[in-house]
Order: structure tokens, then C-alpha cells, then sequence
């Protein structure tokens, strides 16, 4: 799929040098699996033992580690004698073989040791971390397995809310780990984390720092305890494609900047995984992960055609809730998949994604188009202003069993910190627990004007309270939530009447829906969409279908809209009605 031009990157000169890997000069070879002869040249008769034997990395020279191998060290591009502000590094792969592994995973340090671990009570033993460099894991592994925490209190160490035993907790420099079969040392071969613990562990997979034009292309990196690819300072233009990227990782790619923003990231065709399987747990660890991360001041960036599978946060969150952020601003995702692995959902979070600004235009102008959001229990967060959430398809939702109230929505707009004057169109939302959209009450500030209009809501709060049965959208009472708009939707229940939570705590039959508040309440209907395919989660509809030549024009920086429907964005292709990228 060739990107589409109303989004290259300054035009077709840049691009040459991104994509003009094929041609770079000097090939640069590391094979971790070499023992003897380190730490080598860097040549194909004799590559460098690991990563931390390449002292530079040189604009227009390829870099690339040993397919099939295994590097603990981390990449580093730092400082003004890397890269290129002219010519792209590429990080890659060769020969012909499975991606090579970049993995950070620090051992304990004296974890193994038995006299280390002090018994506290029951089940639970702990081990001081005082004198660390950082002595939080993050990540824990017990014999590499990704052990179930870190727990919300020392209390919950051991206790069996559902299937899950919940394992280890930090604080103030001790790890508290529950061992039923006695001491932690005695038990495990190997205890683990992706922290610092001793100072000279490594913390990053890949670091990149001040840089510009970087391509890494067809690697599996690992670990890591903010991020597997970490990217700092006024770093842009980097290419991150064709990766396995995240598997025990904190967050997958985190992008950072409290000064010049970091601009023109593109990230696709990856597979952004935590590895996190750990089926209903019932139980939400005090846990933050993000498949993305865009922190404080990341800029112009897109991510496009990636599959995110059980992040215990966001699969990709746009945060900016810093007072001193540069601001998040003008990305773009589209056409990504998520949801939350086999077992869907397990734990408190795991939402598509999410977007929190501290203040007017801290998060703002980000259009999250044409994704496929399903299996996830907590909705899409949008607090922030101005941005636009069109033609995405969103189907079974769940509520998640940590929870104390329905969280199975596919669209939630509130107060949180900021949040006014976004756009939610032209999506699909099938099977939905709970509402499809909610408008709730929030913590700070006024949620208003905010457009929910052009979409298609189908199954609305099939497994939530009986207050919100059958409620497709909900408006809370609380004078957090300002004035909105809810024009031009089609909703339809196959199993009954279509309801909704309109200004207050209870549901009421759609035909009743009046506006109040200031609110616009118009052109609302209640009709079977006619999907070409339910079952098989073909949401495509037919020709015959009331969502087809109806709907109300709404504008998007970047897109264009051809012909006139409700779900455009879901494809529609033998009506010819649909979302584009502007030529």
C-alpha cells in the first residue's frame, strides 16, 4: 500500500533518502552468537560480537545483526557524531532467517540468594532494593514468565480474586513477591526485570537520541522498562517497520520530548505485542503500558497498519498532560487493529487508545481514522480538543471484571483533564456491553462541544446494568459535561427497544429523546443497518441499506468524502461512499 500523499513527510526528496536504503554504501555486520575473535570489524568474515562494539553509526551505512540471533546489549544512537541530517542509518537484519532479537532483561542482583529474602507473612517474602539504580522492575519475570502485578497494595500479594494469584508489589526500594512454595531463591532459577537494578544494566533495547533519519526495519526487540524502542530529544524523521516490537516490554515505542518536539515518525507494518496473556484475571494490576507511547511534544507523526495486541493501557496513547508540554499534535492513525489477545479482556484497561492534554491545544488536530478496535473492555479515551475519530469500526466490547461500573464502550469523551470540540464520525460500533458513546463527568473542567455524528451503533449495553440495558448513548447529568452535539447516528437493537442515558442516571426509549442543555439533537434514527455479513464481522452494507445517502457533511484536516453514508469509513465499496485521504 503506497502511503497516501496528502501525508509524505515534505515531499518526494525526503522520501528518497528514507527510502533509499538499497543503495547506502557500506554494510556494517554484528552476530551476538560469536564467541571468540571479539570484538570484531564489522565486515561479513568477521562482524562485531554485539551492539556495543559499533562505536558509530554513520549516515548512509547500514547496520545490520545476524538473523536469528539473540543481542543483550542495547543499540545506542547518541550524540552529534551519529547519524545524518543528509543520509538515513538503517538498522536491519542478514542473511536469511527468523528477525534477529534485540532484548533487554536484567537479572536480580543477588535474588538467587536465600539469605536476601526476609519473610514477611503467609506467602509473601521480601527483597530489599536500597542501593539500585532503579530497583522498581517495572516487568517481572519469575523463570520467564511475566509474573501477575505489580499489585495496588502489599495486601493484595496472594490473594485469588479470580483464576489469577497476584504476585509481586513495589515500594520505597522492596520488591514483595508471593512464593507459596517457600523461599523465592530456592523456587526460581531466574527472577528478572526491565529496570536498572546494578547501574550498569542496560534499560533500552534501542536509544535514540538527537537524531534524525533512522530506519530500522525487521527486528524483534524486547524488554526495556520505559520503552523497547525509546526515543528522546529533537529526534525526527525515523522509520520503525516491519518489527516484532514489545514482547515483555513496559511500552513498546515511546517517544519523549519536553523541548523541540519530536516530528515525522512513521511506524508501520509491525506487530506492537506485550506478550501479556493472562486470561480473565478479574483484577487490575497498578500497571501502565502503551503499544505507542507519544510523550509531552511528538508532532506530525503517523502510525499506520499495525497490529496492537494486550497493551495494559493504551495500544496507543497521545499524552500531553504535562503543564510544560510542547504538545501532541497533527498525527495520525490509521488503518491499525487492536485488541487484547486470546481471553479478551482480562484486566482493568487494555483500550484501542487514548488521548489525555493538560490544556487547551496540548492535544490537538490527531485524526484516528479507518482502525478495526475489538475484544477490549475499557473504550477509546479522548480528552483533548479538536481532534477527529472517523470511519473506525469498533465491535465486541466486554465489561472488565475489575471494574466496579460498565466499561464496555467504544468511545469515551470526558473532563479527565481537557476536553472539547471533538469528532466522533462515521464509525461502525457493534455488540457493545454498555453504551456505545459516552459524554461523562469528569475531574477538572467542562467537556463541550463535542460532535457525535454519522454513525452506526448496533447492539447497544447487551451485558451492563439494568439502568443502561439497551442504551446505545449516554450524556451524564453532572455539569462537567457542557453543550453537545448528537446529530445524524443510526441505531438499532436486534433484541429489543434502542435506549439511551440522556442528562440522567437512567435509561429511557430513544423515541423520547429531546434536547436539553443546549444540546443539538437531530436526525437521529432508529433502523436495522443491514450488514453485509454479522457474523463474520463484515460490517460493509447493503445496497439496500438506510445507512446509504444520508448522513451530514462534516469536514477533516487531511481526508476527503465521496459520495454520502453513514459508516464510509468501513468500506461500502459497491456504493462508491467513503473516506479518502486528500490528493
Amino acid at each position: 500500500m503506497t502511503p497516501p500523499r496528502a501525508i509524505i513527510f515534505v515531499g518526494a526528496v525526503m522520501l528518497g533518502m528514507l527510502y533509499g536504503a538499497a543503495a547506502l554504501p557500506r554494510d556494517i555486520h554484528v552476530d551476538p552468537s560469536r564467541s571468540n575473535g571479539c570484538p570484531g570489524s564489522g565486515t561479513p568474515d568477521d562482524p562485531y560480537c554485539d551492539w556495543s562494539h559499533v562505536r558509530q553509526f554513520a549516515g548512509g551505512d547500514r547496520y545490520l545483526q545476524r538473523s536469528g540471533t539473540l543481542s543483550h546489549a542495547s543499540l545506542k544512537i547518541v550524540g552529534t557524531t551519529h547519524a545524518s541530517a543528509q543520509k538515513p542509518v538503517f538498522i536491519g537484519a542478514y542473511q536469511a532467517g527468523p528477525r534477529p532479537r534485540i532484548r533487554v532483561e536484567n537479572p536480580l542482583a543477588g535474588g538467587l540468594n536465600p539469605d536476601a529474602w526476609k519473610h514477611v507473612r503467609g506467602n509473601v517474602w521480601m527483597f530489599s532494593t536500597h542501593g539500585f539504580r532503579s530497583g522498581d522492575p517495572e516487568v517481572l519475570l519469575l523463570d520467564g514468565r511475566r509474573a501477575f502485578g505489580n499489585a495496588r497494595t502489599e495486601l493484595d500479594l496472594c490473594e485469588k480474586p479470580g483464576a489469577q494469584l497476584i504476585e509481586w508489589f513495589y515500594r520505597d526500594g522492596a520488591l514483595f513477591l508471593c512464593s507459596p512454595q517457600g523461599n523465592p531463591a530456592v523456587v526460581y532459577s531466574v527472577i528478572s526485570g526491565m529496570q536498572q537494578f546494578d547501574r550498569g544494566d542496560p534499560w533500552a533495547p534501542i536509544f535514540i537520541e538527537d537524531q534524525q533519519h533512522i530506519i530500522i526495519d525487521g527486528l524483534a526487540v524486547e524488554g526495556g522498562s520505559l520503552g523497547a524502542i525509546e526515543i528522546r530529544g529533537a529526534s525526527a524523521d525515523i522509520e520503525i517497520r516491519n518489527s516484532v516490537i514489545g514482547l515483555d516490554s513496559a511500552s513498546g515505542i515511546r517517544a519523549q520530548s519536553f523541548g523541540t518536539p519530536i516530528s515525522r515518525l512513521d511506524i508501520h507494518d509491525n506487530l506492537i505485542d506485550s506478550g501479556v496473556r493472562w486470561g480473565m484475571a478479574g483484577y487490575g494490576p497498578y500497571v501502565s503500558g502503551e503499544g505507542v507511547h507519544f510523550v509531552a511534544g511528538v508532532q506530525d507523526s503517523r502510525i499506520y497498519r499495525n497490529q496492537f495486541i494486550a497493551w495494559p493501557h493504551n495500544g496507543v496513547y497521545l499524552d500531553a498532560h504535562w503543564p510544560e508540554s510542547p504538545g501532541v499534535r497533527r498525527n495520525l492513525i490509521f488503518d491499525n487493529e487492536f485488541h487484547c489477545g486470546p481471553g479478551s479482556s482480562y484486566f482493568d484497561y487494555c483500550r484501542p487508545y487514548g488521548l489525555d492534554g493538560f490544556a487547551a491545544d496540548f492535544v490537538r488536530d490527531n485524526v484516528v481514522f479507518r482502525n478495526r478496535m475489538h475484544d477490549f473492555s475499557v473504550a477509546a479515551q479522548v480528552n483533548g480538543n479538536n481532534n477527529y475519530m472517523v470511519g473506525n469500526i469498533c465491535y465486541n466490547t466486554v465489561n472488565s471484571k475489575a471494574k466496579q461500573r460498565p466499561t464496555g464502550q467504544c468511545f469515551s469523551l470526558q473532563p479527565y483533564v481537557w476536553s472539547r470540540d471533538n469528532l466522533v464520525a462515521n464509525n461502525t460500533m457493534v455488540n457493545t456491553a454498555d453504551v456505545a458513546v459516552q459524554l461523562s463527568s469528569g475531574e477538572s473542567a467542562v467537556s463541550s462541544g463535542h460532535r457525535i455524528v454519522n454513525n452506526i451503533m448496533y447492539g447497544c449495553g447487551r451485558a451492563t446494568v439494568s439502568t443502561r440495558r439497551g442504551a446505545c448513548i449516554s450524556v451524564a447529568p453532572h455539569a462537567s459535561v457542557g453543550p453537545q452535539e448528537i446529530s445524524n447516528n443510526l441505531m438499532y437493537n436486534p433484541d429489543g427497544p434502542v435506549r439511551v442515558l440522556y442528562r440522567r442516571d437512567w435509561s429511557d426509549d430513544f423515541g423520547r429523546l429531546k434536547a436539553r442543555s443546549g444540546d443539538v439533537v437531530e436526525n437521529n434514527r432508529v433502523a436495522d443497518p443491514l450488514f453485509r455479513d454479522l457474523a463474520r464481522n463484515d460490517f460493509d452494507v447493503l445496497s439496500d441499506s438506510p445507512a446509504i445517502g444520508v448522513g451530514k457533511i462534516v469536514e477533516i484536516p487531511g481526508l476527503t468524502f465521496s459520495g454520502v453514508g453513514m459508516n464510509a469509513g468501513a468500506g461500502q465499496s459497491s456504493t462508491g461512499a467513503r473516506w479518502e485521504f486528500a490528493q
